[in-house]
């Protein structure tokens, strides 16, 4: 069994001998130091996040007939960290246009915090392109409808439906394991973005709507992007003064006749030119801060 199923497993037996037996299971150490060491060196698996890229390619290349309800999903999930439920169960009263940008209300959150959150200009207008088509013949009130060949129909959109888009989006894109993209992609790429934008833990945790700052680490991807701004961060007052050289040895160049012989992208390699009395020509390209030295040995 998973340690994720034993800590789930306990926490509820935890609340039922409270309540029927008012005995607190919690309090029992030896327990607890088992599951932990149950827990440790665990990895559990966790949903692939999009990266920015992947997100800014599938808004921006997807065609609208046949993906405009997945890219407000998209827009929806990313900007307000939203799941799965909390869209399907979206009311269009809690969809409000004020001038340029889309103010969204999010109902029945997990956490019971009331969440809001703001859809900007640039993709606003996605959002109310979608908001145009929707049939006035619909007797649902909730926000997202089926769509299909650049129509909306009647059906509202389930939370299965809304749990299977990140596939079908990594499965567009042509990523690598599209089948580990799940509902929860949208969320933890979310926050993800947030905290490669700038964003600090506190705003992670208002945006999220967590509590405990570990979850709302957990969230994070530990992404290519973040470690490269750990890195600049950590050697910005590292400043060499010049570039390493290379521990290549030399490099023997071949029989060499009156035609030139190109030396290309070689970076701090030593050309070894056996005595000639041929005319030399040596073409240098795809260099910056090029230094050049010429000698006898």
């Amino acid at each position: 069994m998973a340690p994720t199923t034993l800590w789930s497993r306990y926490s509820m037996l935890r609340a039922v001998i409270e309540m029927k037996q008012n005995v607190d299971i919690s309090k029992y150490k030896e327990l607890r130091a088992l599951l932990k060491k149950k827990t440790k060196g665990h990895r559990p698996k966790k949903a692939k996040v999009f990266t920015s890229t992947n997100i800014s390619k599938f808004l921006n290349d997807a065609p609208d007939d046949q993906y405009l309800a997945m890219k407000v999903v998209t827009i929806m999930s990313v900007c307000g960290g939203c799941r799965c439920n909390e869209l399907t169960n979206m009311k269009r009263s809690d969809v409000e246009i004020q001038d340029e940008v889309i103010l969204i209300k999010v109902p029945k959150t997990k956490t019971g915090i009331q969440q809001s959150f703001v859809i900007n200009k640039a993709h606003a207008a996605t959002v109310k392109t979608y908001m145009a088509l929707r049939l006035e013949s619909a007797t649902t009130d909730r926000f997202f409808l089926r769509f299909d060949k650049g129509k909306c129909s009647v059906q509202p959109i389930g939370i299965n439906k809304c749990s299977g888009m990140p596939k079908q989006i990594a499965t567009y894109l042509q990523l690598e394991n599209a089948e580990l993209y799940s509902g929860h992609s949208f969320r933890r790429t979310s926050a993800t973005l947030l905290v490669e934008g700038g964003g600090d833990l506190g705003e992670q945790k208002r945006h999220g709507g967590w509590k405990s700052t570990t979850i709302a680490e957990g969230y994070v991807e530990n992404s290519f992007r973040g470690k490269i701004a750990t890195c600049n961060k950590i050697t910005s007052d590292l400043k060499p003064n010049k570039p390493a050289r290379s521990i290549l040895g030399p490099v023997n160049v071949p029989a060499l006749s009156a035609k030139p012989y190109i030396v290309e992208n070689l970076s701090e390699n030593i050309i070894e030119i056996p005595n000639t009395s041929a005319k030399i020509t040596v073409q240098i390209s795809n260099c910056s801060n090029c230094k050049i030295e010429i000698g006898k040995q």
